[in-house]
Protein backbone atom coordinates (compact mmCIF):
# COMPACT_ATOMS: atom_id res chain seq x y z
CA UNK A 1 0.00 0.00 0.00
CA UNK A 2 1.10 3.51 -0.77
CA UNK A 3 0.21 6.24 0.30
CA UNK A 4 0.27 10.03 -1.74
CA UNK A 5 -1.30 12.60 0.61
CA UNK A 6 -5.04 11.61 1.08
CA UNK A 7 -4.99 9.13 -2.23
CA UNK A 8 -4.01 5.16 -1.26
CA UNK A 9 -2.87 3.09 -3.81
CA UNK A 10 -3.08 -0.72 -3.11
CA UNK A 11 -0.39 -3.34 -4.11
CA UNK A 12 -3.17 -4.98 -6.01
CA UNK A 13 -4.00 -2.00 -8.46
CA UNK A 14 -0.10 -1.55 -8.67
CA UNK A 15 0.64 -5.27 -9.77
CA UNK A 16 -2.49 -5.19 -12.13
CA UNK A 17 -1.62 -2.23 -14.16
CA UNK A 18 2.35 -3.93 -14.23
CA UNK A 19 0.84 -6.87 -16.45
CA UNK A 20 -0.77 -4.49 -18.61
CA UNK A 21 2.17 -2.97 -19.15
CA UNK A 22 3.49 -5.97 -19.65
CA UNK A 23 0.96 -7.53 -21.78
CA UNK A 24 1.27 -4.40 -23.94
CA UNK A 25 5.49 -3.87 -24.15
CA UNK A 26 5.58 -7.79 -25.22
CA UNK A 27 2.22 -7.91 -27.87
CA UNK A 28 3.73 -4.04 -29.40
CA UNK A 29 7.01 -5.66 -29.47
CA UNK A 30 6.51 -8.62 -31.49
CA UNK A 31 3.47 -7.07 -33.54
CA UNK A 32 6.34 -4.41 -34.52
CA UNK A 33 8.54 -7.04 -35.65
CA UNK A 34 5.99 -8.35 -37.97
CA UNK A 35 4.89 -4.86 -39.44
CA UNK A 36 1.95 -4.19 -37.24
CA UNK A 37 0.36 -1.01 -36.05
CA UNK A 38 1.85 -0.32 -32.20
CA UNK A 39 -1.27 2.26 -31.94
CA UNK A 40 -3.70 -1.01 -32.47
CA UNK A 41 -2.02 -2.91 -29.53
CA UNK A 42 -2.07 0.35 -27.32
CA UNK A 43 -6.45 0.37 -28.62
CA UNK A 44 -6.26 -3.61 -27.90
CA UNK A 45 -5.23 -3.20 -23.89
CA UNK A 46 -6.91 -0.11 -23.27
CA UNK A 47 -10.02 -1.66 -24.27
CA UNK A 48 -9.50 -4.55 -22.88
CA UNK A 49 -9.04 -3.33 -19.56
CA UNK A 50 -12.59 -1.10 -20.13
CA UNK A 51 -14.72 -4.24 -21.16
CA UNK A 52 -12.79 -6.82 -18.80
CA UNK A 53 -14.03 -4.61 -15.85
CA UNK A 54 -17.18 -4.28 -17.46
CA UNK A 55 -17.93 -8.18 -17.47
CA UNK A 56 -16.11 -9.18 -15.00
CA UNK A 57 -18.11 -6.74 -12.49
CA UNK A 58 -21.07 -8.76 -14.30
CA UNK A 59 -20.02 -11.89 -13.74
CA UNK A 60 -19.51 -11.61 -10.09
CA UNK A 61 -23.16 -9.96 -9.92
CA UNK A 62 -24.90 -12.51 -11.59
CA UNK A 63 -23.00 -15.61 -9.80
CA UNK A 64 -21.05 -14.35 -6.89
CA UNK A 65 -19.40 -16.42 -4.42
CA UNK A 66 -21.24 -18.33 -1.48
CA UNK A 67 -19.30 -15.30 1.17
CA UNK A 68 -20.84 -12.87 -0.79
CA UNK A 69 -24.72 -14.61 -1.61
CA UNK A 70 -25.42 -14.44 2.31
CA UNK A 71 -25.93 -11.12 1.97
CA UNK A 72 -25.93 -10.32 -1.77
CA UNK A 73 -27.38 -12.77 -4.51
CA UNK A 74 -27.66 -11.92 -8.38
CA UNK A 75 -31.04 -10.55 -7.80
CA UNK A 76 -29.85 -8.14 -5.25
CA UNK A 77 -26.97 -6.82 -7.58
CA UNK A 78 -29.18 -6.18 -10.24
CA UNK A 79 -31.94 -4.02 -8.56
CA UNK A 80 -29.40 -2.46 -6.99
CA UNK A 81 -27.41 -1.21 -9.89
CA UNK A 82 -26.81 2.24 -8.69
CA UNK A 83 -25.97 1.66 -5.03
CA UNK A 84 -22.46 3.20 -4.85
CA UNK A 85 -21.77 1.51 -1.67
CA UNK A 86 -22.42 -2.46 -2.56
CA UNK A 87 -24.06 -1.96 -6.20
CA UNK A 88 -23.37 -3.30 -9.28
CA UNK A 89 -21.34 -0.41 -9.87
CA UNK A 90 -19.27 -0.37 -6.75
CA UNK A 91 -16.41 -1.71 -8.80
CA UNK A 92 -14.00 0.24 -6.50
CA UNK A 93 -14.97 -2.08 -3.52
CA UNK A 94 -13.95 -5.25 -5.42
CA UNK A 95 -15.96 -8.43 -6.71
CA UNK A 96 -14.42 -9.40 -10.14
CA UNK A 97 -15.50 -12.78 -11.62
CA UNK A 98 -12.34 -14.05 -13.84
CA UNK A 99 -14.62 -15.73 -16.38
CA UNK A 100 -15.95 -12.30 -17.07
CA UNK A 101 -12.73 -10.44 -17.59
CA UNK A 102 -11.46 -13.21 -20.02
CA UNK A 103 -14.77 -12.92 -21.69
CA UNK A 104 -14.14 -8.56 -22.04
CA UNK A 105 -10.49 -9.16 -22.77
CA UNK A 106 -11.07 -12.06 -25.79
CA UNK A 107 -13.99 -9.15 -26.84
CA UNK A 108 -11.84 -6.30 -27.25
CA UNK A 109 -8.90 -7.96 -28.84
CA UNK A 110 -11.49 -9.40 -31.88
CA UNK A 111 -13.22 -6.11 -32.22
CA UNK A 112 -9.52 -4.60 -32.95
CA UNK A 113 -8.54 -6.76 -34.99
CA UNK A 114 -11.82 -7.31 -37.20
CA UNK A 115 -12.06 -3.43 -37.32
CA UNK A 116 -9.15 -3.30 -39.12
CA UNK A 117 -10.04 -6.76 -41.07
CA UNK A 118 -6.27 -7.73 -40.22
CA UNK A 119 -5.30 -11.34 -40.00
CA UNK A 120 -5.79 -13.71 -37.07
CA UNK A 121 -2.22 -15.29 -37.96
CA UNK A 122 -0.09 -12.55 -37.69
CA UNK A 123 -1.50 -11.12 -34.49
CA UNK A 124 -2.33 -14.45 -32.82
CA UNK A 125 1.75 -14.36 -31.90
CA UNK A 126 2.12 -11.59 -30.28
CA UNK A 127 -0.99 -11.45 -28.52
CA UNK A 128 -0.27 -15.33 -27.06
CA UNK A 129 2.76 -14.17 -25.66
CA UNK A 130 1.40 -10.82 -24.27
CA UNK A 131 -1.35 -13.14 -22.21
CA UNK A 132 1.56 -15.36 -21.31
CA UNK A 133 3.07 -12.12 -19.62
CA UNK A 134 -0.23 -11.09 -18.13
CA UNK A 135 -0.77 -14.43 -16.46
CA UNK A 136 2.68 -14.72 -15.07
CA UNK A 137 2.54 -11.08 -13.35
CA UNK A 138 -1.43 -10.40 -12.44
CA UNK A 139 -2.10 -13.54 -10.48
CA UNK A 140 0.32 -11.77 -7.65
CA UNK A 141 -2.09 -9.59 -7.27
CA UNK A 142 -4.68 -12.16 -5.84
CA UNK A 143 -1.72 -13.24 -3.33
CA UNK A 144 -1.84 -9.61 -1.60
CA UNK A 145 -5.21 -9.61 -0.39
CA UNK A 146 -5.64 -13.23 0.28
CA UNK A 147 -8.32 -14.03 -2.30
CA UNK A 148 -9.11 -16.91 -4.37
CA UNK A 149 -7.20 -19.71 -2.35
CA UNK A 150 -7.58 -22.68 -1.77
CA UNK A 151 -8.39 -24.73 1.09
CA UNK A 152 -5.74 -25.32 4.44
CA UNK A 153 -2.23 -27.30 3.89
CA UNK A 154 0.04 -28.92 6.25
CA UNK A 155 2.42 -25.84 5.09
CA UNK A 156 0.24 -22.95 4.73
CA UNK A 157 -2.48 -22.23 7.06
CA UNK A 158 -3.99 -19.82 4.15
CA UNK A 159 -4.90 -22.59 1.93
CA UNK A 160 -3.38 -23.42 -0.72
CA UNK A 161 -1.77 -19.89 -3.29
CA UNK A 162 -3.48 -21.25 -6.30
CA UNK A 163 -2.84 -17.78 -7.60
CA UNK A 164 0.88 -18.79 -7.32
CA UNK A 165 0.75 -21.84 -9.35
CA UNK A 166 -1.26 -20.27 -12.08
CA UNK A 167 1.49 -17.63 -12.39
CA UNK A 168 4.20 -20.09 -11.99
CA UNK A 169 2.24 -22.57 -14.77
CA UNK A 170 2.11 -19.47 -16.81
CA UNK A 171 6.14 -19.01 -16.68
CA UNK A 172 6.89 -22.90 -17.37
CA UNK A 173 4.65 -22.61 -20.42
CA UNK A 174 6.33 -19.89 -21.58
CA UNK A 175 10.02 -21.17 -21.51
CA UNK A 176 8.72 -24.84 -22.57
CA UNK A 177 7.49 -23.21 -25.42
CA UNK A 178 10.24 -20.96 -26.16
CA UNK A 179 12.69 -23.81 -25.85
CA UNK A 180 10.74 -26.78 -27.80
CA UNK A 181 8.25 -24.77 -30.29
CA UNK A 182 9.71 -21.54 -30.68
CA UNK A 183 9.50 -20.34 -35.09
CA UNK A 184 6.20 -23.10 -35.29
CA UNK A 185 2.97 -21.86 -36.66
CA UNK A 186 1.64 -24.17 -33.62
CA UNK A 187 3.01 -21.65 -30.67
CA UNK A 188 -0.13 -19.52 -30.10
CA UNK A 189 -2.21 -22.97 -29.91
CA UNK A 190 -0.05 -24.25 -27.50
CA UNK A 191 0.49 -21.34 -25.26
CA UNK A 192 -3.67 -20.76 -25.57
CA UNK A 193 -3.98 -24.78 -24.35
CA UNK A 194 -1.52 -24.74 -21.28
CA UNK A 195 -3.52 -22.18 -19.81
CA UNK A 196 -6.48 -23.30 -20.28
CA UNK A 197 -5.49 -26.42 -19.11
CA UNK A 198 -3.69 -24.61 -16.26
CA UNK A 199 -6.49 -21.95 -15.16
CA UNK A 200 -9.14 -24.85 -15.38
CA UNK A 201 -7.16 -27.21 -12.90
CA UNK A 202 -6.29 -24.66 -10.18
CA UNK A 203 -10.13 -23.44 -10.41
CA UNK A 204 -10.72 -26.97 -8.41
CA UNK A 205 -8.39 -26.18 -5.59
CA UNK A 206 -10.21 -22.38 -5.31
CA UNK A 207 -12.23 -22.25 -2.26
CA UNK A 208 -15.66 -19.90 -2.07
CA UNK A 209 -16.14 -20.29 -5.58
CA UNK A 210 -19.67 -20.25 -7.32
CA UNK A 211 -20.25 -23.14 -9.16
CA UNK A 212 -22.22 -24.60 -12.15
CA UNK A 213 -22.56 -28.79 -11.71
CA UNK A 214 -19.69 -28.58 -9.44
CA UNK A 215 -17.39 -26.14 -12.24
CA UNK A 216 -16.88 -22.19 -11.75
CA UNK A 217 -18.07 -19.77 -14.64
CA UNK A 218 -14.35 -20.02 -15.05
CA UNK A 219 -13.94 -23.03 -16.17
CA UNK A 220 -17.23 -23.12 -17.93
CA UNK A 221 -15.75 -20.41 -19.94
CA UNK A 222 -12.59 -22.34 -20.52
CA UNK A 223 -14.36 -25.49 -21.99
CA UNK A 224 -16.37 -23.36 -24.55
CA UNK A 225 -13.71 -21.38 -25.50
CA UNK A 226 -11.57 -24.89 -25.49
CA UNK A 227 -13.81 -25.79 -28.62
CA UNK A 228 -14.29 -22.97 -30.54
CA UNK A 229 -9.95 -22.96 -30.29
CA UNK A 230 -10.39 -26.68 -31.63
CA UNK A 231 -12.60 -26.57 -33.89
CA UNK A 232 -10.67 -22.95 -35.59
CA UNK A 233 -7.25 -25.57 -35.34
CA UNK A 234 -8.77 -28.45 -37.06
CA UNK A 235 -9.89 -25.82 -40.02
CA UNK A 236 -6.68 -24.19 -40.05
CA UNK A 237 -4.73 -27.75 -40.58
CA UNK A 238 -7.33 -28.63 -43.07
CA UNK A 239 -6.22 -25.22 -45.44
CA UNK A 240 -3.01 -25.78 -44.38
CA UNK A 241 -3.00 -29.03 -45.91
CA UNK A 242 -4.83 -28.09 -49.29
CA UNK A 243 -2.60 -25.54 -49.99
CA UNK A 244 0.08 -27.92 -49.11
CA UNK A 245 -1.54 -30.10 -51.98
CA UNK A 246 -2.11 -27.52 -54.02
CA UNK A 247 1.57 -26.09 -53.98
CA UNK A 248 2.57 -30.05 -54.60
CA UNK A 249 0.24 -30.32 -58.05
CA UNK A 250 1.35 -26.71 -59.64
Amino acid sequence: MINIGPLTIQAFSLIILAAAAAAATVTGVLAARVGLSLRRVLDMVILALLLGIVFARLDFALNPPPSVRTYYDAAWFYSHIFDFQAGLVAVWNGGMGRAGALIGAMAAIALNVWRDDADWAQWAGPIAWGTLAWFVIAPWANVTTGHLFGPPVPWSAAGHPTPVYVSVWALLTGIAVWTFGRGTQRVPWLIALSLSVGLFLSDFLRVDMGRVLGLTSLQITLLAAGIVLAVTFYSEMRRHDRNERADQTI
